[in-house]
């Protein structure tokens, strides 16, 4: 992240005269944590004597904050073309289950802690000296950390998805350099599954977390070139 952010601070400076804007951003986010945890296991039957454990699933941070820097260029009087690059996290999951009968014997608990970096490309129109509006579309790179304590074993892996998005928002002007920003983001394609096959039958389904779904933003942008 700290190499974007430079990367974005040189292509400024180098290109100051031709933008109509730049700066940061820093936003609360909330989004979808969608997932199958809760369900392990419920179609299997215990065999013998028995016993069975489940707990969760636990989420943290169903609100996240975000920052992240952007670039506008007039292309028309007051319309915009923009691009703005962040960085987030998107909350934890996590899930306890433990199993114990004639067949199977284990206990495990498993998380999910997922982070992004959203690269959007919008339009910006200045309906008047304080309000905006934006649409626009773009991608998020989602860095997923699972984490597995089974039997006492631990296990870490991580894995990686391009999720397209879609976004719309109004921007409220307080002043030249700083502004409120409203966004309602659509995310496409958020399906991650666990690197472990943790299936008590082969009928059931990996266990996952879904991002996908509709996600609000509220950010506050300060203007540092104009």
């Amino acid at each position: 992240m700290k190499k974007i952010l430079i990367c974005f601070a040189a292509s400024v400076l180098f290109v100051s005269n031709a933008f109509a804007g730049a700066g940061f951003y820093g936003a609360l986010s909330t989004g979808n944590t969608d997932n199958n945890f809760g369900g392990y296991g419920s179609g299997y039957q215990t065999v013998g004597s028995s016993t069975r454990y489940s707990g969760g699933p636990f989420i943290s941070g169903a609100s996240f904050i975000k920052f992240g820097a952007f670039y506008e260029y007039n292309i028309k009087e007051n319309k915009y073309l923009g691009i703005k690059v962040g960085y987030g996290g998107l909350g934890e999951i996590s899930y306890e289950y433990a199993l114990y009968d004639d067949t199977y014997n284990f206990a495990f608990e498993l998380s999910s802690k997922a982070s992004e970096i959203p690269v959007i490309l919008y339009y910006k129109y200045n309906a008047n000296e304080k309000f905006a509006f934006k649409a626009g579309g773009g991608a998020a790179y989602v860095n997923n950390k699972w984490t597995l304590d089974f039997n006492g074993q631990n296990y870490s892996e991580e894995t990686t998805k391009l999720m397209p998005m879609v976004d719309a928002g109004i921007e409220w002007l307080f002043s030249r350099y700083v502004s409120l920003g409203i966004n309602l983001s659509y995310v496409l394609n958020g399906k991650m599954e666990a690197p472990y096959d943790l299936r008590l039958t082969q009928s059931e389904e990996f266990l996952y977390r879904d991002l996908s779904g509709v996600r609000f933003m509220l950010s506050l942008n300060v203007y540092v070139l104009q």
